[in-house]
């Protein structure tokens, strides 16, 4: 993605990724990340957060493509915070999100976590620490 397109967290994460000299390559095309990790056993989604909101569009729904596909070779995917493409409040997205072994949650459980149709696409829920206050209670 063209750097300047980049605003708020993505601008300051890029440029620490910059400035401590990890590699920044291109946006891969499908059929490139599908090669890419084709060797692969485990797979970490982070592409989409919690704030992710609608329908995923392209490049990003095919890469989800490429990780889903990844999965059903048998490669285990774990998803950090909520697979990417579900939202986290309602739980729509489920058709066009990455369909998780595992799913870390941040601080607390997402509304979505609780809801049954769900559960095929989190896989395991496991719900961890980031230092949050225990007295915190999640928006929604």
């Amino acid at each position: 993605v063209d750097p300047a397109r980049f605003a708020g967290d993505a601008c300051t994460e890029y440029s620490i990724a910059r400035r401590s000299g990890i590699a920044i390559t291109a946006e891969p095309t499908v059929a490139e990340l599908a090669r890419e990790l084709a060797p692969f056993g485990v797979l970490v989604d982070a592409l989409l957060g919690t704030g992710f909101e609608g329908v995923v569009r392209e490049p990003c729904a095919g890469w989800i493509r490429c990780a889903n596909d990844a999965r059903g070779r048998g490669a285990f995917v774990a998803a950090l915070d909520l697979p990417s493409g579900l939202d986290a409040d309602l739980g729509t997205g489920r058709e066009g999100c990455v369909r998780a072994d595992l799913t870390l949650g941040f601080a607390a459980p997402k509304l979505a976590f609780e809801l049954p149709a769900c559960a095929a696409v989190l896989g395991e829920v496991l719900i961890l620490s980031i230092g949050a206050p225990s007295g915190a209670a999640p928006l929604g």
